[in-house]
Order: C-alpha cells, then structure tokens, then sequence
C-alpha cells in the first residue's frame, strides 16, 4: 500500500539498503536525498510516477509535494496502482452525541450519525487542526457529514475555525464541506453542498 505525503508538504523516507523508491503524483514532487545533512536534488515527478535507486547502503530520501499529494512505496521493484481517482477510505467516525468533532473525524473525511435527537457537535479549534499536518496558507481539505438518525446534525463554529454556510444537515441527507486554512491556527469551513 501507498504512503502519501499530503500537498504542499514535505517528508523524509528511509529507504533500506538495496531498495528503491518509486513516487507518483498528479502534479509535481522535488525529491532529493539527504546524506549527513547534505541534500543533493535527485529530480522533479510531474504529473507522473518515477522510481530512484536502488540505493547501496540504504537512504534518506526527501520528498517536497507540490499542490498536490504525492505517494510513494520502497521496495526492491516498487510499483505504484494507478493512483487516477484512488483514494484510501478508512471507516467512517460515528458521531451520535453533542460535543466536540475530533481532529481524527475531519481528517478521515466522513462522518455518520444516527442520533435519536437533533444535535450540534463544534468543529476543532484552528489550533488543533493546525497542530494535525504542516498546513500552508490557502492548503484545504474536504469532508462530509452524514445524518441518517431521526433529525439532523449541526456543525458549530470554535475558537480560530468558523464556518460559512448552512451548519445543518438535514435527517437523510449528507452535508459536505471544505476547510481551508485562513492563517495560523485559524480555519473556515464552507458548506459546499
């Protein structure tokens, strides 16, 4: 399976001796390696994927993604899935109490309720989802709410992460919102639909 190294960030891959790394992307990727503190450039991906290696006597290779997320995997003969709309879904959160939506819930992408009464659950504060990745000014991320209980959902705003747009989801029906970094520690989350 993939590692993915999200957009707009960076991340070092200890390669093991003999090994090589193959990294795809839909946009573009530095990748360089690392040798006692000196980083010397290895090449660019763009909207391709690329191995580098084998490596005698292991790596330390560093991978800077561009807008976009870029994956990667080491291995004697590394190969990458078309990555072409494949996405990792891990199991939805369930959410069926009032309270605080954890910073694990946005980060999965989906979430589920099935309450028996109407609730509102706030979003994690700016700092909270600041401190999850190293987000960029403008960098964004995408997740859906799903309310299948007897009434609704509320989204509700925290401290440095607001929302715009409707903050109900409607029993039966899904909400889906995007949440884009606005500063330091700070987050808008916009009803997209």
């Amino acid at each position: 399976m993939p590692n993915i190294v999200m957009a707009r960030s960076s991340a070092r891959i200890a390669v093991p001796d003999a090994q090589s790394i193959t990294i795809f992307t839909q946009d573009s990727a530095d990748v360089s390696q690392d040798v006692s503190g000196v980083v010397t450039p290895l090449g660019t991906v763009t909207a391709s994927q690329q191995t580098f290696g084998p490596f005698a006597g292991g790596a330390t290779v560093v991978i800077d993604a561009g807008a976009l997320p870029a994956f990667h995997a080491t291995g004697s003969s590394p190969i990458l899935r078309e990555m072409m709309g494949h996405m990792i879904q891990r199991a939805p959160v369930a959410i069926n109490a009032a309270g605080a939506i954890p910073v694990s819930a946005l980060a999965n992408g989906i979430i589920t309720s099935n309450s028996l009464l109407g609730i509102t659950c706030t979003l994690p504060t700016g700092a909270a989802i600041d401190s999850m990745s190293n987000f960029r000014m403008d960098d964004a991320f995408e997740w859906c709410v799903i309310a299948a209980g007897l009434f609704g959902f509320t989204v509700g705003a925290s401290a440095g992460h607001t929302i715009v747009g409707p903050a109900g989801v409607g029993s039966g029906t899904a909400g889906y919102f995007r949440t884009r970094k606005a500063g330091a520690n700070t987050f808008v989350s916009y009803r997209i639909s």
